[in-house]
């Protein structure tokens, strides 16, 4: 939007910086011309005051500056406002004819339906539009047909909270998704069991108590939660009931710390705290957001608590699906999840997971089949006649790649608490069939926090089953690199490299080594193929790489050439293709087929054995610390394996030790031998 009258529709997963980026444009021009009117469209009165807000914060210029330039409307879009100071507060005052508008903002804009179409007929020089179809409920849209920009990178959330989200996100996107936060803690959940004599309400209460001493024990000690923790519920009904015997709760527990529940409204219509006198009191109030899950689209905080949202699938699959992805995607650190189990619904899966991993990006993207939540609430979409399409093509309908599954019926549990789940009636297909009951076994995550699940299925029906299957795990895949690849060879060593998340491959008669870019392989369909050290003039042979701290330090100590070049080649060194060479006067002599191991503890490389190429083998032990990239040599007590090539090394973390098998002596006779070097600590 560089230019004057250039309209810009920017699509983005939550967490993108949609919001940030028309904050930054609307200060920009209310800067840039003293006379422009920016008009800021949401779908909640709430989202609204959050923008104002922001504003102010951001904006060099004085509030009543800031306000004079802004008019507002939300949802049901039925009039104009005008925002204005009002002591400690921002209230919005009607307007009755609009300024004419330089910028029209229309935030959250796939909620903008049909029934509302006269958003779209408003006038303005410059029109900014958001949206992300993932968090509609519906999967076709119409949106002025103006240029689109995409953004796939998730900037809020942590990667463990947009892993997560990711279960419920629209297969399009989801591809296409990366995370550039923090691991951040894992998404914890409580899933309950009510039971027919408790009441249900009473139990939320419980387990929402124990979320939130879970998020106190987790944040710095003393952090105030003020503003940054929020509990979303499905309605007003479900927010009804549960705030007056939740706010006793908060006051008998937290004593003597001063928390209230507020509305999402009642918080963020609240001035900057630089802009506002603080009360002198000695329990200053800490406001805990609980709003319902329609008022907090667009918001964000850092703790969020995810509050009945999950449902039965049946016939409102995708308001349930978009609900727990708004959900998890308002949280920017962590994210909580507090429900009752019901079995056939949405989250049951999680009671079949448990913690065990340390967090790694492509293992969480392996977690998970990224149609899944697709499939689930995609049918054949019948033809759409729009109200809004005008002879002139100005509207464009936009709707998800791949949806054309068609969702089986499935049975629906009733609500016992109102807005827990919607009341719509189901309507059962004639030809339905339910799946069978089958075996679900406990898998590793290293996403979700499952240990204080009072539920653990193991036999039960997943109508929802976002898990990759192990048929899916174990399937090939040829995969198809652009651009350059490296020629073919033999005898080389590879590596997987998890901070970059790629494949480096060293020498087979190559000195050259070459890195895959897995994720482009997963997220774009496509892989990408750099040499990251230049080939050396002659032939190489084997080579050995060792994974350290993050880095590949990849040594070869000599290569022999075999059918690879003039007979009497000469021996080359590393340094030859320009690998990191070690300081000191005593390093291994030059050799092939040894084994080579990482060893954590102290950070260094070791080699055993290997060939020097003129009828020597080796049994000694050498270890390079990367530290300080200084060889030593080791001297083992005891009796020692024999002297050998090409065998094969592990290392044991439990014993802390280097473990070999097999090899050839120079006699070429092989062994079938197991060793096991303990390592000093």
């Amino acid at each position: 939007m560089e230019s004057a009258n250039t309209d810009l529709h920017l699509q983005a997963p939550a967490g993108a910086g949609k919001t940030f980026v028309a904050v930054q444009y609307m200060r920009r021009m209310m800067r840039a011309s003293p006379t422009s009117s920016v008009c800021y469209v949401a779908p909640s009165q709430a989202l609204a005051f959050f923008v104002l807000r922001w504003l102010v914060l951001v904006a060099p210029s004085t509030v009543s500056s800031i306000f004079s330039k802004m008019t507002v409307l939300h949802a049901p879009y039925e009039g104009f406002l005008r925002p204005v100071a009002d002591g400690p507060r921002i209230s919005l005052k009607p307007v009755k004819k609009p300024p004419e508008i330089s910028l029209l903002v229309v935030d959250e804009a796939h909620k903008v339906t049909a029934e509302h179409a006269s958003v779209w007929e408003l006038p303005a020089k410059q029109r900014l539009v958001l949206s992300d179809l993932s968090q509609s409920r519906n999967l076709q849209h119409f949106f002025p047909d103006m240029r689109t920009v995409q953004l796939a990178e998730v900037i809020r959330g942590s990667q463990r909270i947009t892993a997560a989200a990711r279960t419920f996100q629209l297969s399009g996107a989801a591809r296409s998704v990366s995370a550039v936060g923090t691991d951040g803690p894992p998404v914890k959940t409580y899933i309950f069991d009510t039971g027919e004599s408790t009441d249900p309400l009473d139990e939320y209460i419980s387990q929402i108590m124990k979320a939130l001493w879970y998020v106190v024990e987790t944040l710095p000690t003393g952090l105030s939660l003020h503003g940054r923790v929020a509990l979303l519920v499905p309605g007003e009904s479900f927010r009804t009931k549960l705030e007056a015997p939740l706010q006793k709760r908060l006051a008998v527990e937290f004593s003597p710390r001063n928390i209230r529940l507020a509305s999402s409204v009642d918080f963020w219509q609240l001035l900057p705290a630089h802009l506002m006198p603080l009360p002198d009191t000695e329990r200053p109030e800490e406001f805990v957001i609980l709003d319902t899950i329609d008022n907090s689209t667009g918001l964000e905080h850092l703790v969020v608590v995810c509050v009945g949202l999950d449902e039965v699938l049946g016939a409102t699959d995708q308001d349930t699906r978009a609900r727990l992805y708004v959900g998890l995607t308002r949280a920017q650190l962590l994210a909580v999840v507090v429900n009752e189990y019901l079995p056939g619904s949405w989250l049951q899966f999680v009671t079949t997971l448990r913690l065990d991993k340390r967090f790694q990006k492509h293992l969480a993207s392996a977690e998970i089949r990224k149609r899944a939540a697709t499939e689930v609430v995609t049918q054949p979409a019948p033809r759409v006649t729009s109200p809004w399409r005008r002879a002139g093509g100005w509207f464009a309908r936009v709707r998800m790649p791949g949806l054309c599954c068609l969702t089986p019926w499935r049975p629906r549990k009733v609500p016992r608490i109102p807005d827990a789940v919607s009341s719509a009636a189901v309507v059962p297909p004639a030809a339905a069939s339910e799946p069978a009951a089958e075996e679900q076994r406990m898998r590793g995550t290293c996403v979700w926090d499952t240990d204080e699940n009072e539920i653990r299925t193991k036999t039960t029906k997943l109508l929802f089953d976002p898990r990759l299957s192990a048929a899916e795990v174990m399937e090939w895949k040829q995969l198809q690199p652009t651009a350059n690849s490296p020629s073919e060879r033999q005898g080389h060593s590879a590596v997987y490299n998890p901070e970059s998340h790629s494949m480096l491959i060293f020498g087979g008669f190559n000195g050259d080594v070459w890195a895959l870019d897995l994720k482009a392989a997963t997220e774009r369909g496509q892989q990408t193929l750099v040499c990251v050290v230049g080939s050396s003039a002659s032939a190489k042979a084997e080579a050995n790489s060792v994974l350290a701290s993050g880095e590949l330090t990849a040594l070869q100590f000599w290569r022999r050439c075999v059918g690879a070049g003039p007979e009497g080649s000469k021996r080359k060194r590393a340094a030859d293709v320009g690998m990191i060479m070690p300081v000191g006067r005593r390093s291994p002599s030059e050799r092939h087929g040894h084994s080579a191991v990482y060893d954590p503890e102290s950070q260094s490389m070791l080699i055993f054995g290997g060939d020097e190429g003129i009828g020597s083998v080796f049994s000694d032990v050498w270890a390079l610390d990367l530290k300080v990239m200084e060889w030593k040599q080791l001297q083992p007590t005891g009796k020692s394996p024999s002297e050998r090539q090409g065998h094969s090394a592990v290392y044991d973390p439990e014993s802390h030790s280097m473990l070999i098998f097999g090899g050839m002596n120079s006699g070429r006779e092989f062994s079938s031998d197991v060793w096991a070097l303990e390592l000093e600590v």
